[in-house]
């Protein structure tokens, strides 16, 4: 048995709107995302790259971590905090979600069955952590995603 066509498109909106369901519902934000978002958004109003202006103070603690809420910050505008976070978490979410099929798809490879390829992508995404650092500012989404694309091109050697 194999994944139909559909089926990965199916697992990753289940991670997408588990993910934004999740962070809708619990309305987690971390401080450590607002700390880094301050250079962030200092970045995005043309600023610097600093947590106070003038002061030269590296404040952050990864290049995709400051540079993506960056980019969301300066495509929703200097002020719409919660919605430049509402970007940086889709754009994890949709990491995450591709990270699941991707080690859905490696687990395919692998000979498992459909059912249960599925279902090792779709544990993947939503174990808590996983899913908790994604929405709240972390570079997890990101991390699985290549973390995953590794194992399916791994797995399409052997």
């Amino acid at each position: 048995m194999t994944l139909r066509p559909r089926s990965p498109l199916a697992l990753g909106a289940l991670v997408i709107v588990i993910g934004a369901g999740f962070a809708a519902y619990t309305e987690h934000v971390w401080e450590d995302y607002y700390i880094t978002f301050r250079a962030s958004k200092h970045l995005a109003t043309g600023e610097g790259l600093v947590f106070n202006p003038g002061e030269r103070v590296h404040t952050f603690t990864s290049p995709l971590g400051v540079l993506l809420p960056a980019l969301t910050a300066w495509l929703v505008g200097p002020d719409e905090d919660l919605l430049a976070l509402w970007g940086f978490r889709l754009i994890s979410l949709f990491a995450l979600a591709g990270g699941a099929v991707f080690l859905a798809r490696a687990a395919q490879r692998m000979g498992m069955a459909a059912v249960v390829a599925w279902l090792a992508g779709l544990l993947l995404a939503m174990d808590g952590k996983t899913l908790d650092f994604s929405i709240n500012g972390m570079e997890t989404g990101i991390w699985v995603l290549f973390l995953a694309y590794a194992i399916w091109a791994w797995a399409a050697l052997n």
